[in-house]
């Protein structure tokens, strides 16, 4: 990958960051692509997003953000659901799919708002939805 893509992809990630009001770190490993793709669809119903991150790009596109408090879990495979909207959908969706598919872990989380910024655990997140 080419330094122009990288940046670009920092310059992303670091608006998502900057922009959503909850976020929720899920290892995927094991995961097949078609099970992620029908993920992304059940999410966007509820006006979220995933987005599978290049953990050294997120780690450098977290500085300065919210998100910097949960980088020390950008290692091995990650993907990040975030919404800048709907907070309790994306965890009802999520725990519906763990359910499902038990290969997946969800790490932990984060909320903002007004400034304030909190950490959630993965109980806390099931918790939610």
């Amino acid at each position: 990958m080419d330094k122009a893509t990288k940046d670009a992809l920092v310059g992303e990630l670091k608006n998502i960051f900057d922009h959503a009001s909850a976020g929720i770190l899920v290892d995927y490993r094991g995961l097949e692509n078609n099970k992620i793709v029908a993920l992304r669809k059940q999410l966007y119903n509820v006006s979220s997003k995933i987005k599978i991150v290049k953990n050294t790009l997120a780690k450098i596109a977290a500085t300065g953000t919210p998100f910097e408090k949960i980088s020390e879990h950008f290692v091995e495979s990650r993907a990040l659901i975030f919404s800048d909207t709907n907070q309790v959908g994306q965890a009802k969706v999520l725990e519906a799919f763990v359910k499902e598919h038990v290969t997946v872990k969800i790490l932990g989380g984060i909320l903002t708002k007004d400034g304030r910024v909190t950490i959630l655990s993965d109980k806390v997140i099931l918790a939610l939805a």
